[in-house]
């Protein structure tokens, strides 16, 4: 039985129907996003909702969203979409609730991609139940049981439940997190989380050139690297799957053939797992690196700053798992590539 949660990026028209072809009988719940970016410079929904509750009684900018939602709807056959919008307005409007208003996008996009599927679709509000800020697991386990046992194959919308004073939602990429409770009330054989990369890279992707790609890590050591910056999984959606034993197996929608990372309670294979964060202060760059193994990272640092004669190293400091680098420009690529591309080797 899987869990299988869908990020911002695969719930977009262009990715719709790769959605459906990766799903398999044994696929019973989908949990979505919002609609995310189809290119670099593009607007999230969720942004969109929350520029749009800053700017009511304004609703200009809903037509932005309606727009997306409007090409995703074609793709998924779904020819209500005008009435969806036009009723999704006027309860942001009605309402004028910030936790409804950025909830709205993973409604539709529920909506839509339960009617694509052909599961049943199942109101978030009616299955992550609230008690203030906080999830009441209790009451939740209960709801996602009941729907399971009444509808077998069901999609809901991720980031947002309900309480008793309406809508409430999780922290960004609170989608993670209700995928992992649905997988941990289900006791689910697998959770899956589909993003748009290969797995758990041990570097941000965007900023090292084709990083390592940790294929099995333990929850704790994926919390750690959530908690310190890599926003892959949310580290409390670690955190549940952890309690159940659930393991999580994060994978990209574009590379389907390629298995990407799973996370579980065995302990990392991999010596070295890491992630870098450079911030600038007083005018020196100070490059944080998370490390499993601390004095082999060093002994790598001590290597490659040898060989970089126009670095000025000023502090190499340890503390746990950490290891900063003080120094006058940022650690570039080479440095990066060195600690953190291939690094089981």
């Amino acid at each position: 039985m899987i869990v299988s949660k869908f990020g911002g990026t695969c719930c977009t028209h262009l990715n719709a129907a790769k959605v459906k072809q990766v799903l398999t009988p044994n696929h019973h719940v989908v949990v979505v996003s919002a609609i995310g970016k189809t290119h670099p410079t593009d607007t999230k929904v969720t942004d969109l909702l929350i520029a749009l509750h800053n700017n009511l009684p304004d609703v200009s900018i809903f037509d932005l969203v309606a727009q997306k939602y409007q090409k995703l709807a074609k793709i998924c056959q779904y020819t209500q979409i005008d009435a969806l919008l036009s009723s999704t307005i006027t309860d942001i409007v009605t309402k004028n609730n910030y936790h409804n208003t950025i909830s709205k996008g993973e409604e539709m996009s529920a909506r839509l991609f339960a009617h694509y599927l052909g599961y049943q679709y199942v109101e978030a509000e009616e299955l992550f139940a609230f008690d203030g800020s906080s999830v009441n697991l209790k009451q939740t386990f209960v709801n996602a049981k009941k729907a399971y046992a009444l509808y077998g194959n069901f999609v809901t919308g991720g980031f947002y439940g309900g309480s008793s004073v309406g809508r409430q939602t999780f922290s960004r990429g609170g989608s993670d997190v209700s995928g992992a409770i649905l997988a941990s009330a289900l006791s689910a054989t697998l959770y899956e989380n589909y993003t748009d990369v290969n797995g758990v890279c041990v570097a941000n992707p965007s900023r090292v050139s084709l990083p390592f790609t940790a294929r099995c890590i333990s929850y704790d050591d994926m919390y750690l690297m959530s908690r310190l910056g890599a926003n892959v999984l949310h580290p409390d959606a670690v955190t549940m799957a952890r309690q159940s034993n659930v393991p999580i197996n994060v994978r990209s929608l574009f590379e389907v053939s390629d298995f990407g990372t799973l996370i579980t309670s065995a302990s990392s294979p991999q010596q070295v797992l890491g992630i870098t964060e450079s911030q600038l202060e007083d005018g020196y760059q100070t490059n944080v690196i998370h490390s499993l193994d601390g004095f082999s990272i060093l002994a790598r640092l001590a290597r490659v700053l040898i060989e970089m004669p126009n670095l000025q190293v000023f502090s190499v400091t340890q503390k746990d798992n950490l290891v900063s680098i003080c120094t006058n420009m940022p650690i570039i690529k080479a440095i990066y590539n060195c600690l953190l591309t291939n690094c089981a080797n």
